[in-house]
């Protein structure tokens, strides 16, 4: 029930890691479903997370709370914002090889 990013929107987009990995996502026929949360990226104001799923195939989804929970939870969240030191936030970035970067 996630809606698909179609592909190349997000390719130079920051990627951010992930707190959280395994979730489970809400399907067309009701069925929550496994699979691993690999990254998050902002997409029209919003977000989109990049899932692998259980047969190994990877896609960007839009984010939406209501169709996607840690795989023993109530909710999955993005990234939190953090605070720059000129006072505004922005989410905590992960560069491509995969270092933390502020």
């Amino acid at each position: 029930m996630l809606a698909r990013v179609p592909a190349g929107d997000l390719i130079n987009r920051m990627r951010h890691e992930p707190k959280l990995r395994a979730a489970e996502v809400l399907q067309s026929d009701t069925i929550w479903r496994p699979c691993t949360v690999l990254a998050w990226a902002r997409h029209l104001g919003g977000w989109a997370v990049l899932i692998r799923w259980q047969d190994g195939h990877e896609d960007w989804r839009e984010y939406d709370p209501r169709h996607i929970r840690p795989g023993d939870g109530p909710a999955l969240r993005p990234p939190p914002s953090t605070v720059t030191s000129a006072g505004s936030t922005r989410p905590a970035r992960v560069s491509r090889a995969g270092a933390r970067r502020s």
